[in-house]
């Protein structure tokens, strides 16, 4: 009975995990094709650590941070404000904003989709189903 439970928590996890990377891959915004403009830091603060960093060279970083920043931009003579979850830790200044050519409104800062995030996420999403798999198979076992 207690391998049947811990294989249903390694399924729920399993699951988890994976809407996780969806939503990694679904809150993606913006294109590095994207036209830019300059922009300015309204606000900045802290929202946590999220994961470990991984250098160029494939080995451990220290840790990597999360920031809400609000920033203003201007497109055609209209100012548009935007919202941003980053691991730039931008204080105040000058940013590059990246803007949707047919829409100015719908903005980033780092376009594209968080591939730490998503790694990470479908990483522990196939752990936890083998798990959950091999728990299974020894409560059938038993």
């Amino acid at each position: 009975m207690r391998w049947l439970v811990l294989a249903r928590c390694f399924r729920v996890l399993a699951v988890m995990a994976a809407l996780s990377a969806v939503f990694a891959f679904v809150s993606a915004r913006g294109d590095r094709s994207w036209p830019t403009t300059p922009g300015r830091v309204l606000a900045s603060r802290f929202v946590g650590v999220v994961s470990p960093k991984i250098n160029n060279r494939g080995g451990a970083g220290g840790i990597m941070a999360r920031w809400r920043v609000s920033y203003e931009y201007t497109v055609d003579g209209k100012t548009y404000r935007g919202r941003a979850t980053t691991s730039y830790a931008w204080r105040s200044g000058e940013v590059e904003v990246y803007y949707h050519p047919s829409d100015p409104s719908i903005s980033a800062l780092d376009p594209g989709v968080d591939s730490l995030l998503l790694g990470v996420s479908i990483g522990v999403s196939a752990l936890c189903f083998v798990l959950s798999r091999l728990a299974y198979g020894v409560a059938a076992s038993s």
